[in-house]
């Protein structure tokens, strides 16, 4: 299991309740790779109109970009 942290600033970009909830449910997921462990790593995926970035380190993951594309 993932626990995400508390970095709200990122989830003001994000319009619209029910995509913040959608968006939770998919990084709580952890959507890395099954292969991938790699805590210096940035992970990346699009989401409805914008581009997510995170990391993840000792399960604990952390939002580090959510730009608009």
């Amino acid at each position: 299991m993932i626990e995400l942290t508390n970095n709200l600033s990122f989830w003001f970009f994000l319009n619209s309740f029910d995509l913040r909830d959608e968006l939770l449910g998919v990084l709580r997921g952890d959507p890395r790779p099954s292969y991938q462990d790699d805590p210096q790593r940035e992970y990346g995926f699009s989401f409805a109109d914008f581009e997510v970035s995170f990391k993840v380190e000792d399960k604990i993951l952390n939002v580090t970009k959510i730009e608009k594309i």
